[in-house]
């Protein structure tokens, strides 16, 4: 297995686990109607669809992501898609489209904030970023 593959399912699995302690019902690279999806979180009725993206050694256009993934949502029809970006960190105007199409961009340095959070608090932070 590659280090590129070893660290992206380890964003993934910090992820899922993160959402699992805030309640969610996960799913790990699943298939959602024809797309491979990162994370698939439920809190039932809402859905969401979980990007992660780690890239150490390379840049990645981060609006890309943003466009590619909000072209697939119109598909799946999750109600929130959350692209988490580690490695590299997203530009304000990055964070501003995510915005603009109904979408939550996370910085690493985000989700390790997250992360430290209590449980309690945990829900009530996603649940703010997700519009729950």
């Amino acid at each position: 297995m590659s280090e590129f593959k070893r660290r992206g399912s380890y964003l993934e699995a910090s992820v899922a686990t993160l959402f699992k302690r805030a309640g969610f019902d996960i799913e790990l690279n699943c298939n959602v109607k024809g797309y491979e999806v990162d994370v698939y979180a439920k809190k039932l009725p809402y859905k969401y669809i979980i990007e992660c993206k780690h890239y150490e050694n390379s840049k990645i256009n981060v609006r890309n992501i943003i466009h590619q993934w909000h072209s697939k949502n119109s598909i799946i029809k999750a109600d929130k898609v959350v692209i988490v970006i580690a490695g590299q960190t997203p530009t304000e105007e990055d964070y501003k489209l995510a915005e603009r199409l109904d979408m939550v961009l996370l910085s690493e340095d985000k989700l390790h904030k997250l992360s430290e959070l209590p449980n309690n608090k945990l829900l009530l932070k996603i649940g703010k970023l997700l519009d729950l």
